[in-house]
């Protein structure tokens, strides 16, 4: 017997949003990747200089987890969609590469050649 589930692909994107939400890397693969994407370490750490919280956060921990809202604060802050973010880690972990960013993840400039 064949059951179709109408919630199918609602319920694989939320699955998949899960997983993300779980993806870690540490603040250095994250830093590195952010300086692909456009962010200076030298922006990325004021920019957490500004909030208590993301201080921290960025001064207390060796990983970052995917779901810390923080993350999202500060990527709208730096102009990062939250889709980016779910990429950022997802080429942290190994799942995507380099090719798999766009001009639309990019803050003012590129991903560097190489």
């Amino acid at each position: 017997i064949l059951v179709i589930n109408p919630n199918y692909e609602k319920e694989l994107e939320e699955k998949e949003k899960e997983r993300v939400s779980n993806l870690r890397c540490t603040k250095r693969v994250l830093a590195l990747i952010l300086k692909e994407l456009g962010v200076s370490y030298a922006n990325l750490q004021a920019l957490i200089a500004t909030n208590e919280d993301a201080q921290l956060e960025w001064d207390l921990c060796v990983e970052l987890e995917r779901s810390n809202p923080l993350l999202d604060i500060l990527g709208a802050q730096l102009g990062l969609k939250p889709t980016t973010i779910d990429k950022i880690f997802k080429y942290a972990n190994g799942e995507i590469g380099k090719e798999d960013f766009d001009e639309t993840d990019m803050v003012k400039g590129g991903i560097a050649n190489g």
